[in-house]
């Protein structure tokens, strides 16, 4: 329940977080290449798929406020985290259930036995947030008032890298 001048919601901080397994690192990847939205904002983020595992590896872990939960691009988390009762939360989490195919109980299940669950990925442009995978997992947590910590790639210092190694090949040519 929002309180005064408090526009956002305090969410607790669930630390019980783990690397991806094979299998999900596999999983995520591929959504980033099979996925054309994602794929076309973000151009040139990795060339292949082990080389965007390398990326998720290597990024750090980042706690996002509410505030940029509420604008993460690409999720539904903001509904949660906007909506005014529990039950509004919870139909979030059915059209999350339900429209996407997720299993929600198993994640409300490994919050409730305190389990580690993997860190969900996001892809940082400047100012803005967009989820790559994990948005379950976001949802279920910010649905019982409970955040996570996430692997942010920060695309645009990587843009800013790339264009500065084709500006030096075109100047060295």
């Amino acid at each position: 329940m929002k309180k005064g001048n408090d526009p956002m919601p305090k969410l607790n901080l669930y630390r019980k977080v783990r690397e991806l397994s094979a299998d999900e690192l596999q999983s995520e990847t591929r959504e980033y290449f099979k996925n054309d939205i994602t794929y076309n904002t973000f151009p040139n983020l990795a060339s292949s798929i082990e080389e965007l595992k390398n990326i998720i590896k290597e990024a750090p872990l980042t706690i996002l406020s509410s505030q940029e939960l509420l604008g993460l691009e690409n999720s539904d988390v903001g509904e949660v985290i906007s909506a005014n009762s529990q039950e509004a939360k919870d139909e979030v989490i059915r059209m999350v259930r339900d429209e996407y195919g997720k299993d929600t109980l198993r994640i409300e299940n490994a919050l409730l036995k305190g389990q580690s669950l993997p860190f969900p990925i996001v892809i940082k442009n400047f100012s803005t947030y967009y989820l790559l995978g994990g948005n379950t997992r976001l949802c279920v947590l910010a649905s019982k008032n409970y955040t996570m910590p996430v692997k942010v790639i920060d695309y645009a210092n990587k843009a800013d890298r790339l264009d500065r190694i084709a500006y030096l090949v075109r100047r060295t040519y």
